[in-house]
């Protein structure tokens, strides 16, 4: 083979390979169902609701159709949508892990979702589960599961007047087949101070996003709005005032 050929046949290699470990899916790490201690679900109300915060406790047979659920899912997605129920694994070695769960999506990373393939599953483990009594009390209050961070980050945007009408509106236009819906499409880094919250219409097929916002954790949960045709973020005010 010409040296020129094998030199583009070596790049073309590199390159496949590059790309291929570029979109390596999440690797997902199993559930030792032997050293589970106990599984608390909880419902996480948008926006949060302490009057609606009730954890219950799977009992042995859901607790073990959900791990088995878990370790057998496949092909995970890159699918974003705001949590309607939180699960949190407790282990006997006082470790835990928490998932996020959307219809009938589930995530532990927030990045890569799978498909359950039943959009009743988790209110069902939900109904069945049992409220936690003197058995549980021990594990509670050690490891009593706070209101999701995210979830606060949510409701500094969801909170918002224009956010509620912007609900209501979508509610009354299309029922139960279309909702309103946020996800949180980027946190904060060395160079980023921001969560990036975007709203939208959550569909079937996809997630349609109408506004975007930032909000700044370390300035008091400080919410701006994303102008994305200028690419800046303003003030409330002034997004308010431009709609006008």
């Amino acid at each position: 083979m010409p040296n020129h050929l094998k030199v583009i046949s070596i790049i073309a290699i590199i390159g496949i390979s590059f790309v291929s470990c570029l979109y390596e899916p999440f690797h997902q790490e199993k559930i030792d169902i032997s050293n589970i201690k106990s599984i608390i679900i909880r419902k996480n109300p948008k926006p949060y609701d302490s009057t609606k915060y009730v954890p219950k406790v799977l009992n042995r047979k859901d607790g073990q159709f959900f791990v088995e659920k878990w370790n057998n899912s496949r092909k995970p997605e890159q699918y974003k949508f705001y949590p309607s129920y939180i699960i949190d694994v407790y282990f006997k070695n006082d470790t835990s892990r928490t998932f996020s769960t959307g219809g009938n999506f589930i995530t532990e990373n927030g990045d890569w979702s799978f498909d359950f393939n039943d959009d009743s599953l988790f209110n069902r483990l939900y109904s069945e589960g049992d409220m936690i009594n003197e058995d549980h009390l021990e594990l509670y209050s050690n490891h009593p599961p706070p209101p999701p961070y995210e979830t606060v980050i949510y409701n500094a945007v969801l909170n918002l007047p224009e956010m509620k009408a912007y609900f209501h509106r979508i509610d009354s236009i299309f029922k139960d087949t279309i909702h309103g819906g946020a996800i949180i499409n980027s946190t904060p880094t060395e160079k980023q101070p921001y969560y990036i919250v975007q709203v939208g219409e959550s569909r079937p097929e996809r997630f349609m996003t109408e506004y975007q916002f930032y909000v700044y954790p370390k300035k008091g949960m400080e919410v701006r709005f994303c102008d994305v045709i200028n690419d800046t973020a303003i003030s409330l005010s002034d997004w308010r005032g431009k709609k006008k």
